[in-house]
């Protein structure tokens, strides 16, 4: 058959042998097909060999007098290059599947393929049990080959049990976030909440979320027209939104929370930013020098001028709120940081993403949690605050607990190896782009729910916008490329089928990856 690339010739069962036709190409990533009877194995090629069937000490030789006399390699020995000469691919089995009469199952690999049978190229009808509903990932690749096989997985697995996105710079994770959240937005189906510290999510200078019209909302210091001005009351602020945002001494920590228990939260913040004329604690044993340190702190995050910023005490006291109502309507909601110091971008994602597990955790313990929609947060250079030996925050407790509560995270980053161990492991879905640091393709590695030890060199060597999705919620780790969002947008903009949660096969064939 046209598509056979090969037969058997031995291995075992995670490293399966094949001899390689000598007229037919292969690459590492590649899926093939081993066929016999009802049962089919999908196989990855994870590594690529040469072989011969003379020792290598014959072949060292035919190379010598090749190089140094100038004879063909083969003269030496009396035999046929195709024969003596050929590639071995190392393949390793993804799934099994097994047809009775028009029902097949998909069951983890439990069996090998016998020796000197065929091995055929992947085809779009073997990977159809692939196609689901949900956010559009990518499209499946075989090699460096697209498959018009959409790569979905459904919305309330995908936020509430976590993401994470990993890849160097340049591969890109701000596309794929692009075309994940357009995904979730147009069908409408979960809130996400979006800190856009560059304007490229709501596309200020490029393509970008801006597009989809109502199912997205801007806040912005200083919105173009339909945003909302973001503006946050400083005395919506609690002690704990700060934790994680900057080093506070134990003394420091325990005036902020002495401050706010003084005043039981009414004004507690804006008084005390707001005089130059600080608040007598010696009977509670806080020394005026750490209420000055504490002030001068707290100011350089607020980046507190006159009450010019952000956060103010005139006005924003419903902005949280407002926030979260539209993420509670299946909105997907970006702030524009953009002129933002780092500490005031952790902080407005702490509060928010405080209120938003608050009411959940309510809704559950009142019994109407599934009332609620999914609500994602995107968290870009996650290792901020999820790494080792940051202090306890909001986001981190929701990395730990958050599915419980419909409230998930989509943790975006370049160092996977700095997050806490747990916090990478309770993520049940991981996207990787390439990278090629080693130490961080293993804490992705060995923290993945599907086995991806022979996928290290794969990694390394992906190009921008190819990935491996290896998630809890699909039969295998799937090899993905990433449409860029730019095209995704001008195909919908000439009233092609939207990007909906939709696996129809009229429906991928009109997408053009290429």
């Amino acid at each position: 058959m046209d598509d056979e690339v090969g037969v058997i010739a031995g291995g075992a069962f995670g490293e399966i042998v094949l001899r390689k036709d000598s007229d037919k190409d292969l690459e590492l990533g590649q899926l093939l097909v081993y066929e016999k009877g009802n049962k089919k194995l999908i196989l990855k090629v994870v590594d690529l060999v040469h072989g011969s069937t003379l020792p290598q000490s014959s072949v060292d030789m035919a190379q010598g007098y090749a190089r140094e006399e100038g004879m063909p390699p083969l003269s030496v020995y009396e035999s046929d290059e195709k024969v003596s000469y050929f590639t071995k691919a190392i393949m390793k089995p993804l799934v099994e599947i097994r047809r009775e009469g028009t029902a097949q199952t998909v069951i983890a690999p439990k069996s090998l393929p016998e020796w000197w049978e065929a091995v055929r190229i992947a085809r779009t009808e073997d990977l159809d049990f692939l196609q689901e509903e949900g956010a559009l990932l990518g499209y499946l690749r075989n090699g460096s080959r697209v498959m018009n096989i959409e790569v979905r997985i459904p919305p309330e697995k995908l936020i509430a049990h976590h993401v994470i996105i990993a890849a160097s710079t340049g591969k890109g994770k701000s596309n794929l976030v692009k075309v994940v959240l357009s995904s979730l937005a147009q069908e409408g189906c979960c809130g996400a909440f979006v800190i856009d510290p560059h304007g490229e999510y709501w596309g200020f200078h490029e393509e970008g979320l801006k597009g989809l019209g109502e199912k997205v909302v801007l806040l912005s210091p200083d919105p173009p027209p339909g945003g909302i001005t973001l503006r946050i009351h400083v005395d919506s602020l609690l002690p704990e939104h700060f934790s994680g945002i900057t080093n506070l001494s134990p003394a420091q920590e325990e005036a902020l929370q002495m401050l706010w228990k003084q005043k039981h939260g009414k004004g507690w913040l804006s008084t005390f930013l707001g005089s130059d004329v600080l608040p007598n604690m010696n009977t509670q044993g806080v020394r005026e020098s750490t209420l000055e340190v504490l002030r001068r702190k707290l100011r350089l995050i607020l980046s507190w001028e006159d009450d010019q910023g952000i956060f103010t005490i005139s006005g924003g006291e419903k902005t949280v709120n407002q926030i979260v109502d539209f993420l509670e309507d299946r909105k997907t909601v970006i702030v524009d940081t953009s002129s933002l110091a780092e500490g005031a971008e952790l902080l407005i994602s702490n509060v928010v993403a405080s209120e938003v597990l608050r009411r959940h955790e309510r809704a559950k313990a009142r019994g109407t949690l599934d009332q609620l929609p999914p609500v994602g947060i995107v968290l870009e250079e996650a290792a901020r605050v999820l790494g080792e030996g940051i202090e306890p925050n909001v986001l981190e407790r929701i990395a730990r607990e958050g599915r419980k509560f419909k409230v998930g995270l989509i943790a975006v980053t370049q160092l996977p190896s700095l997050i806490q161990k747990e916090l990478i492991a309770n993520m049940n879905t991981k996207i990787i782009l390439g990278n090629e640091a080693r130490t961080e393709r293993d804490a992705l590695i060995n923290s993945s729910p599907q086995d991806l030890s022979n996928e290290d060199e794969e990694i390394a060597q992906l190009d921008v916008g190819e990935g491996i999705v290896a998630s809890s919620f699909l039969k295998m780790a799937v090899p993905i490329k990433v449409p860029l969002f730019e095209g995704i947008r001008k195909s919908e903009n000439k009233d092609r089928p939207k990007l909906a949660l939709s696996a129809r096969p009229e429906r991928r064939a009109l997408y053009k990856l290429e």
